[in-house]
């Protein structure tokens, strides 16, 4: 599969891909890169979405926290509440933020389903500035609202 920036693309391809359609269900901390000094350069996060709605999805332990613990991303093919089966095509991109502009994962406290039910942001950006806060990217956004969010508060990707 090719990989492509999302800022490469035209809205056409994005909308070809979902990324209008999609709704954030999983996020995962999964990499960190080094510079030639073995500084942190930047760390990588994989954003889950899904096309069905966020109450319908059920994985494993997805009601059991800590989240981070016990929980595995959606799958293809996953089971509704009371076991059948259900397709659940599955969009993952992958977000790279430099290491000034670190990204927080939920509190451990939670579980996948109090996550995406919108109890807390998948990922929180402290904000350093007196505009605001700080920024969530909570479940069930598209990529476009992400997309938007990110470039709102110029985080380095």
């Amino acid at each position: 599969m090719e990989r492509k920036l999302i800022e490469d693309l035209s809205d056409e391809q994005r909308d070809e891909l979902g990324f209008f359609k999609y709704k954030l269900c999983y996020v995962n901390y999964s990499d960190t890169q080094y510079d030639e000094n073995n500084e942190v350069k930047a760390y990588k996060y994989d954003l889950y979405f899904t096309l069905k709605e966020l109450e319908e999805l059920w994985d494993d332990s997805w009601e059991i926290a800590p989240w981070e613990t016990f929980s595995n991303p959606p799958q293809e093919k996953t089971y509704d509440k009371d076991g059948k089966v259900i397709e659940n095509p599955t969009l993952i991109l992958e977000l790279w933020v430099d290491s000034e502009n670190y990204l927080l994962l939920p509190p451990p406290s939670c579980s996948v389903q109090d996550i995406n039910s919108g109890a807390c942001s998948w990922l929180y950006y402290p904000a350093r500035n007196k505009k605001c806060n700080g920024i969530g990217i909570y479940a069930g956004m598209t990529p476009k609202d992400i997309w938007a969010k990110i470039g709102q508060f110029s985080i380095k990707v």
